[in-house]
This record gives structure tokens, sequence and C-alpha cells, in this order.
């Protein structure tokens, strides 16, 4: 089913985000980023700034290559809309992240959580 595998898609990059900012939490690089003198806003910063680039990436292939296959769902409109619609939806699942982060304390329990999500978005869909 296409919409699922679009979910899929951009679902993996959240699962990953996840994962990695609960790792790094779990290692307690944050507090020795925090001991070296690192505000706590920039590395909230830049850890926004890298996700939504590889959401950008992702939705960018992603709608470029439904495009080069044909695929029905991406000629049925303007390929621009598709990209705005992948990327906000990126864009929404970062900061979900940030605050899905807070409650999770392994990186194992964490990328579970993530497919749960998954899971459960593809249920509701």
């Amino acid at each position: 089913n296409g919409p699922a595998f679009f979910l899929g898609c951009l679902m993996f990059n959240f699962v990953t985000q996840l994962g990695q900012i609960v790792a790094e939490k779990e290692m307690h690089l944050r507090s020795a980023l925090t001991t070296m003198g690192m505000k706590s806003s920039v590395y909230w910063f830049t850890w926004l700034v890298i996700n939504m680039f590889w959401n950008f990436v992702s939705a960018s292939l992603l709608c470029i290559f439904g495009v080069i296959f044909q695929f029905d769902y991406f000629l049925k409109n303007d390929p621009r809309t598709y990209i705005f619609l992948f990327v906000l939806f990126g864009f929404a699942m970062v900061p979900f992240a940030f605050f899905c982060s807070m409650f999770l304390s392994r990186s194992r329990t964490a990328t579970s959580f993530g497919f749960a999500m998954y899971l459960l978005a593809v249920i509701i869909q």
C-alpha cells in the first residue's frame, strides 16, 4: 500500500532520531558537553537543524523517485505539493522526538517506542 510506504519512509527518520537522542542521553554526552561549556539551547538547536535537514533530504528523495518511477500518487498533483507536505510532516516529528526523549532512558526502548508509534500511525491511517 503506497501511503503506508510513504509514512514508513518518513517515520524511519523519527525512529532513528529518537534513538540517537536517547542514546546520547544514556551515555551522558549532553552533560559532558554542558560541563565543557556548551549551552543547552545550542545543543537542541543543532539537533533541530540536523534532523530537519535529513527530513528535508528524505522527503525530497521520496518525491523525486516517485516522479521518476511514475507512481500514480505523485502524478496526480504537482510534486512540490507532496515535497511540502512530507517536509512539514518530518519537521513536526522532530519536536515530537524531542518530547518523547524526555520520557525514555534507554535507546533500545526508544527504538521500540518509535516502531510502536509507526504501527499506531499505520492503524490510524
